[in-house]
Parts: structure tokens; C-alpha cells; sequence
């Protein structure tokens, strides 16, 4: 009677250890599935245990860049879902959004009260802001990733004031400026369960236009510079693929000379370009 329990708990013990090692699976990019009990797994390959049928067990290992999904046994249920969706090979963030801009630099004073409050003014606005970032090889949790990006942002702004009697006969002017950043850079993305952080640095062209309109007559200067971008943001997952967060941001850029109805003009100083941004964002993710 001992023995045939004995026996029964055996069975009933390499039985449950069986179930246990058929658990694990991974599945290559050729969409193989390999059964096996995972024993080590990290950023670069997973290492696995497999019994053929005379019980033989034999270890092998496969770069994570050949895996195209897999199912570890050993992580709390709670993990289970996340850490066995799919290891991206290319990986996409592209993100939308807008907010607040303000102007950088010492604010050159003309002595008119009027037109420098209407610079002052100037000095704020919104921006509009998108980003493209492409990661290659990624690695999905709790790993930093970093990949070639394009970043644009415009910022506009707009004022009017009534001028002096004494300098333009009291009339209205009205004024705007304008500045484009278009680059490419180097994106750097941190992805977590909840959340993903992201940063990029880049340098690119930055478009200045300036419009001022006085009896209706209109005058423009423009201006075309080299800049850098730098960016920092968090996003909050708020779905599988979409993201919103917030995002600061700083273009900058000087010039010394401005265009003027087809002519370079010498503004006899250095006239700073440069811009902080504040702006919530929507992104899209396919990680």
C-alpha cells in the first residue's frame, strides 16, 4: 500500500512539474513556438530549458532581436500582460500638441512708451509643437531607448497699441512675429508600465517673420537662421497605443541681420531668437 502511494505521489509530482515546464513558450520571428522553461531573460537574449522525449533536458539561448513574443510562468499575474506582449523591433512615437511661448532676451528699449509695451507684448504667445521618433531594436520595459527624430514647433504672437501723438500721430499699429523650427535630432524615450519619458535634442533651420501694419501700410522683415531644440516630456498611457502628457521645449537662435524688401539690413546688434515652450500633448506609440 506504501509503495503504491509512493508511486501515485511520483506520478502526481512529475506530472504537476511537467505542466509547470510547458508553460513557458517563446515565439521567434518565423512564428515557431518553442516550449521550454525559461531560466534567464534580459534586455539581450532569453535563456531556455527543453526535454525531448527521453527527458533529456538541453539549454539554449535566443536574441530577444529573433523573438517575437513570449510567456514566462515565474511573473506575478499582475505583470503577466505586460511582460509578455510582443519585444518591438522598430518602434514609433509620434506626438501633436500646443501651449504656451515666451521669448528669450534682453528687450531692446526705443524710449516710445507705447512701442515698448508692444514689445513687451510680443514677448508671449502659443505654440504649436509635433514630434517623429524612430527606435530601432527596441526594448520595451523599464530600458532606455534612443533613435534619429524630427521635431518642428511654430510659435506666433500678436499685439497692437495705440502709438504717441508725438512719433506717428496717435494711430494704431498693429504687430506680429513668427518663428518655424524644423530639424532632425536624437530622441531618447524611457518606457514604463504607466508611463513613458522622452527627450530629444536636435538642430535644425529656424524661420523669423515679423509684420507690422501702420496706416495701412504693411512692413515686413524675415530672417533665416541656424538653431538648436532641445525637449523634454512625460506621457501618461492612457490607452494601449495613445498618450497624453506634457511637454517643455527650447528653440534657439540669434541673428545679427534681417531681410527687408529684398535687401539685408545690419541691425547693428544681436537679436535673439530664442523661445521656451509649454504645451500639452497627444501622442501615438506602437510599443
Amino acid at each position: 500500500m506504501q509503495y503504491i502511494l509512493k508511486t501515485t505521489l511520483t506520478l502526481c509530482a512529475l506530472l504537476f512539474s511537467t505542466l509547470l515546464f510547458s508553460q513557458d513558450d517563446v515565439v521567434n520571428v518565423d512564428n515557431d513556438t518553442i516550449f521550454g522553461k525559461i531560466i534567464e531573460l534580459n534586455d539581450d537574449f532569453i535563456r531556455f530549458e527543453t526535454v525531448n522525449d527521453q527527458g533529456i533536458k538541453t539549454t539554449s539561448s535566443i536574441k530577444t532581436e529573433y523573438i517575437s513574443s513570449y510567456n514566462y510562468s515565474e511573473i506575478p499575474v499582475d505583470e503577466l500582460a505586460y511582460e509578455s506582449s510582443p519585444i518591438k523591433k522598430n518602434a514609433v512615437r509620434i506626438s501633436f500638441g500646443g501651449g504656451y511661448a515666451g521669448r528669450l532676451g534682453k528687450l531692446l528699449k526705443t524710449g516710445d512708451s507705447a512701442i515698448d509695451a508692444l514689445s513687451s507684448d510680443l514677448r508671449h504667445g502659443y505654440a504649436l509643437e509635433g514630434d517623429f521618433h524612430f527606435y530601432s531594436n527596441f526594448k520595451e520595459k523599464n530600458s532606455t531607448n534612443f533613435g534619429p527624430a524630427i521635431n518642428f514647433n511654430y510659435i506666433n504672437s500678436s499685439a497692437e497699441t495705440y502709438t504717441t501723438p508725438h512719433s506717428y500721430s496717435g494711430e494704431k499699429l498693429k504687430a506680429s512675429q513668427s518663428i518655424i523650427y524644423i530639424g532632425p535630432g536624437l530622441a531618447m524615450c524611457s518606457n514604463y508600465e504607466n508611463w513613458v519619458l522622452t527627450g530629444s535634442l536636435g538642430l535644425g533651420a529656424l524661420f523669423y517673420t515679423e509684420k507690422a501694419t501702420l496706416s495701412g501700410v504693411e512692413e515686413k522683415l524675415t530672417a533665416t537662421v541656424f538653431a538648436t531644440n532641445l525637449s523634454f516630456g512625460v506621457d501618461h498611457k492612457i490607452s494601449s497605443n495613445m498618450g497624453l502628457g506634457l511637454k517643455l521645449s527650447l528653440s534657439g537662435g540669434a541673428t545679427e541681420k534681417v531681410n527687408y524688401e529684398g535687401h539685408t539690413m545690419d541691425l547693428g546688434y544681436k537679436l535673439s531668437l530664442t523661445s521656451w515652450m509649454a504645451s500639452f500633448i497627444l501622442s501615438y506609440r506602437n510599443f
